[in-house]
């Protein structure tokens, strides 16, 4: 498959083999790969890609309030798509004027759940594939009913927000790491 910047774009079984952002140290990256590959599961039938899922803990659920209250978390797979393609225009064009490409590092995560439609988790897939690198996806083994009354205290549906912002990302990586420890 090529992706949209033309560029063969194979999703691997897990858009978390890439680096995990400078601010994580080298001996929690470790210890939290081994807890999200522990936990990957498939989301379409007979797809290869095979995200982690994870529960909702009180750790993350107080690091995407926190996320959300800063503004940090884009909701919606259209406002999403907008987020990423401006991202990586800009990215672009730092990179033309400093001579320079991104590195491998994952920067955003998309959280999705797991009571999506096979279109939903397609264009999921899709977005992971265009943007990887430096977008890794997390299935949360909740509802879109569960997430939306985790994120705004309503019965209001979430199916998927992206984590857009490295302070954002950071507080959901340290909440899975205070999980990953326990288990290890």
């Amino acid at each position: 498959m090529i992706n949209h910047r033309g560029q063969s774009a194979e999703l691997k079984y897990s858009t978390w083999e890439a680096s995990l952002p400078k601010s994580v140290p080298a001996s929690d990256e470790a210890i939290l790969k081994k807890y999200l590959v522990h936990h990957r599961q498939a989301v379409i039938r007979h797809s290869f890609y095979h995200p982690p899922c994870i529960t909702m803990t009180k750790h993350l659920q107080s690091a995407l309030v926190m996320c959300h209250r800063s503004g940090s978390l884009v909701r919606g797979l259209g406002d999403i798509k907008t987020c990423l393609l401006n991202e990586e225009r800009g990215l672009k064009k730092i990179a033309t004027s400093q001579s320079t490409s991104s590195g491998g590092r994952i920067s955003r995560i998309l959280l999705f759940t797991r009571d999506g439609s096979d279109r939903f988790f397609r264009q999921i897939l899709t977005l992971l594939r265009d943007f990887s690198p430096r977008v890794a996806g997390l299935q949360l083994d909740c509802t879109s009913t569960e997430l939306g009354a985790a994120l705004f205290g309503t019965t209001s549906e979430v199916k998927t927000v992206l984590a857009s912002h490295k302070n954002a990302v950071h507080l959901i990586i340290a909440s899975m790491i205070i999980e990953a420890r326990k288990l290890s």
